[in-house]
């Protein structure tokens, strides 16, 4: 008996590593069915003062989004929002990173090219930038346009789980997959702070005949 529980408990284990969905292709924004917030990112308090600078220095970029909506979808140009200022220094470097990085949420690529191996997923977009992220779970640097950072790459379930190290206690978390029942790519992203955060839902569309 304890030698088929054993072998029933090492089936779920492979079983379960099955369940890993195939994120290859080649994926098209379907911006009706996304998320465009007016506004998004770190600080929870965050209010756009009248020269168009948050309290804590942070610049405003375009209008709002459509729908007049805190969660309208279709049209970007909401407001960004950077973490509040940090009890450490950060260089001008770091800034720029931590904008890029929200900046890439603001307005998401409009195509998105997926492909893995047994340990790598490599996402390139139609702006010529490719990462490739080692899925094993450890801390990895990541090159950005504003220099390299620090990211945790995993499989979460049925998800690709991507964890880019912002600041302290703060994190910029990507997850992929499937729509389910439906041949659409899924990404969420998290600002999170300490844990929580708004998610911000995408949606991609298969690039016909690709």
């Amino acid at each position: 008996m304890a030698c088929i529980v054993c072998g029933a408990a090492g089936f779920a284990v492979h079983g379960g590593a099955q369940t890993r969905p195939d994120l290859s292709g080649v994926w098209t924004l379907n911006r009706d069915l996304s998320e465009f917030p007016r506004e998004m990112g770190f600080d929870p308090n965050w209010q756009a003062g009248a020269s168009g600078e948050t309290p804590g220095g942070t610049a405003r970029s375009g209008g709002g989004g459509r729908g007049g909506g805190d969660r309208g979808r279709g049209a970007g140009g909401g407001s960004l929002r950077l973490p509040a200022a940090a009890s450490h220094f950060q260089s001008e470097e770091d800034v720029k990173k931590i904008r890029e990085l929200v900046h890439d949420v603001e307005e998401p690529p409009a195509q998105v090219t997926i492909s893995s191996t047994s340990t790598t997923v490599s996402i390139a977009d139609d702006r010529g930038r490719t990462r490739v992220f080692e899925t094993n779970g450890k801390e990895d640097t990541i090159q950005l346009d504003a220099g390299p950072i620090g990211a945790v790459t995993k499989w979460d379930g049925a998800e690709l789980l991507i964890r880019y190290r912002v600041d302290k206690n703060q994190d910029l978390v990507y997850r992929y997959g499937r729509v389910p029942g439906m041949d659409r790519l899924r990404v969420r992203v998290q600002f999170s702070d300490h844990g929580r955060g708004e998610v911000i839902t995408r949606v991609y569309d298969p690039l016909p005949g690709s």
